[in-house]
């Protein structure tokens, strides 16, 4: 017996396969196709035309159960024709092929059909993925998923999920999740796999209606392991951005030459209390606070850098084509963060003086004090398990 195994190549008489080794898979093939391929078995060609037609019967077919563990590569990785063909054929999905390969799997399954995937779980929250989380709910049905833990497999930190799809959806019903979070390392996921399985009951296994993942901005599938009342209050709830002016500051692009600590510059060219960019201006002033985020640290804090921002650093930066958005908002007071943090997510005062980054958020209070109140509750813990729900931190 023959084992039945076939590899992508490039057929240069095939329009579909004259990038064959790129594309693999994700080549288009419907079942109606078979019929307009001419072989000719007498030809030069012979031997090569049977080998396109097994490929073309391989993507014509349609399957009960389709299983992959799909390539991983970001949309700024693709090889140039496969980046094309992504972006034109699968738009929803174009920011990484393993996220594509999740549609591919569906549409070569039959109606009823079943597809298994192991990816990262990156799809299961952010914005990227919102139209692929939308089909998923709106089409599909997603039947039971394992989220691992980050340590979960030898020699490697992966943010990993296994789950699989019905090609069809199931109203009313529940998908089945397990949580393994709170598991290190690999000898521990198996094990506690099965008893999840086995006991329902034992606190990392969840039961979720995909439809209710709506109710939330976004449709975060990793909401599966909140509540009901936690679900209401993201439905009740007031979005944060609507009551308060949330910006990112500037990108020097070139911090060796902008960027220095308080304590490398002359006191006498340094101005901390500036009330506004027209102010730091006329103070002509060279070096000014900046926020630029950093790691864990509540309330206060992390206030060590300076950038040179007078008039003529100013018109470098903008000659260089850096940006510098929100400037008009510079030096007002605020609540600062960090863009990333290897800690919980973290939030501290920032007093009138400081221009923000990037890397350095912040909440812009343009009348009275910085609103205490607000530090407090991002500093909360409910924040935190919000943040958790939304960006998996």
């Amino acid at each position: 017996m023959q084992p039945n195994i076939s590899y992508y190549q490039d057929f240069e008489f095939d329009n579909r396969f004259k990038n064959g080794t790129a594309l693999g898979s994700l080549i288009k093939i419907e079942p109606s196709d078979l019929n307009d391929l001419e072989i000719d078995e007498n030809s030069l060609f012979g031997e090569r035309q049977q080998e396109l037609k097994k490929l073309y019967q391989l993507l014509g077919q349609r399957y009960d159960v389709v299983v992959t563990n799909p390539p991983y590569i970001s949309s700024s990785r693709m090889e140039g024709t496969l980046k094309q063909y992504v972006e034109a054929t699968y738009p929803e999905t174009k920011s990484d092929l393993f996220a594509s390969f999740i549609l591919r799997c569906l549409e070569l399954c039959n109606e009823d059909g079943l597809t298994g995937y192991m990816t990262p779980f990156v799809w299961m929250f952010i914005s990227s993925y919102d139209k692929l989380r939308e089909i998923i709910i709106d089409k599909h049905f997603l039947n039971n998923l394992i989220q691992l833990e980050y340590s979960g497999f030898d020699g490697a930190t992966v943010p990993i999920c296994t789950f699989t799809l019905r090609n069809k959806k199931i109203p009313n019903a529940n998908g089945q999740y397990i949580r393994l979070s709170d598991f290190i390392g690999p000898k521990s996921q198996a094990p506690k796999t099965i008893e999840a399985i086995n006991n329902p009951k034992c606190g990392w296994f969840y039961s979720a209606n995909q439809d209710d993942f709506k109710k939330i901005t976004g449709s975060p599938f990793g909401s599966y392991w909140i509540s009901n009342n936690a679900i209401e209050a993201f439905i009740k709830g007031e979005d944060f951005g609507d009551k308060y002016i949330i910006r990112q500051g500037i990108a020097s692009g070139d911090n060796g030459r902008f960027i220095r600590n308080w304590n490398e510059i002359a006191f006498q060219d340094s101005n901390f209390n500036c009330p506004n960019r027209e102010d730091a201006w006329k103070s002509l002033k060279k070096w000014f606070p900046i926020d630029k985020g950093g790691g864990f640290v509540k309330w206060y804090g992390l206030k060590h850098s300076v950038i040179s921002f007078d008039t003529k650093s100013y018109k470098i930066l903008k000659t260089m084509g850096n940006r510098c958005p929100s400037e008009s908002l510079y030096f007002y007071n605020g609540l600062t963060w960090g863009k990333i943090t290897s800690g919980d997510f973290s939030v501290r005062l920032s007093e009138t003086g400081s221009i923000f980054s990037d890397a350095g958020m912040k909440i812009i209070f343009q009348n009275g004090r910085p609103n205490l109140t607000i530090l407090g509750f991002l500093n909360s813990k409910p924040v935190l398990f919000i943040l958790v729900v939304f960006l998996k931190l």
